[in-house]
């Protein structure tokens, strides 16, 4: 086996990315799909080696499937294990100037509301020039019914009516 080596003096600079599908800024609703996108980036001046990628879902998110080209956890797909994804770069590490990304689709809780937000993060076994690009979060708002009531009432207008007149309220 040949072993990918980095060279002296030379740096990763590894970040991370994710993004939702539908937007993050669309509102989801109580058991939509969202499918994210996590994409890992090298832009120091040397190889970055043992890349591994996590994507922490939301309690609110229950894992679905998982897609790419680039882990190696799972034959070529990121495992899940409570409700931590995660993508294991392959020996060669991730090069200067490079990306990879993985996705993966969850379902949003019946029982959700108000923000849902997932975390990405990525590290290194190479030395990292800046570690304040290794987290990113996606935050979607999860909307849910907007219950409002309303009362008729028949004769249309109360103010018609006489002692004794019937009144049919509609709610």
């Amino acid at each position: 086996d040949v072993a990918a080596a980095e060279s002296v003096g030379s740096t990763a600079d590894v970040g991370v990315s994710v993004s939702t599908t539908p937007a993050s800024v669309t509102a989801l609703s109580p058991g939509d799909m969202v499918t994210y996108t996590v994409t890992v980036s090298n832009a120091g001046s040397g190889t970055a080696l043992g890349v591994v990628a996590t994507l922490d879902l939301d309690g609110e998110v229950s894992f679905g499937s998982g897609a790419s080209t680039v882990c190696t956890d799972d034959g070529t797909n990121p495992a899940e294990s409570g409700g931590v994804v995660t993508c294991t770069l392959g020996a060669g590490g991730l090069n200067n100037g490079d990306t990879a990304e993985f996705t993966v689709t969850g379902t949003v809780s019946g029982t959700a509301c108000g923000t849902v937000s997932s975390v990405a993060r990525v590290s290194t076994s190479s030395c990292d020039a800046v570690s304040s690009n290794d987290v990113a979060a996606a935050e979607s708002v999860v909307s849910t019914a907007d219950v409002g009531v309303s009362v008729s009432t028949t004769p249309a207008s109360v103010t018609a009516l006489s002692p004794g007149d019937m009144v049919t309220y509609t709610v």
